[in-house]
């Protein structure tokens, strides 16, 4: 099992961050910037991360020079790699999304 992810990266970010999916493609921010592969070593170690799976296992399959990224993660099903992905995001729009309730000061 692989998974195959379309990634749009916008280097150079105050933080790391998933912001969510347009047309099948995740966006992500980076704080690395975009020199000498530095966003793409950030890359391939927030998907790491974020997915829960060692680095070894994620490798970057087109895009090196572009913010447009394709990546292949091993070991994974592509919609099991999406929903640990789109988590984050999807919990701050569920949070953002919540009614404001005022609380009164005691």
């Amino acid at each position: 099992m692989t998974a195959l992810l379309r990634l749009k990266i916008t280097p150079n970010a105050p933080t790391n961050a998933v912001l969510g999916e347009t047309d099948g493609v995740i966006r992500l921010k980076l704080q690395a910037p975009a020199v000498e592969g530095k966003a793409n070593a950030a890359l391939v170690a927030f998907l790491a991360e974020t997915l829960q799976v060692p680095k070894a296992v994620v490798s970057l399959k087109g895009g090196r020079r572009s913010r447009l990224k394709q990546v292949e993660v091993q070991g994974l099903h592509g919609a099991e790699a999406w929903r640990r992905l789109l988590a984050p995001a999807n919990k701050l729009v569920l949070e953002l999304s919540r009614p404001y309730t005022a609380v009164a000061a005691l």
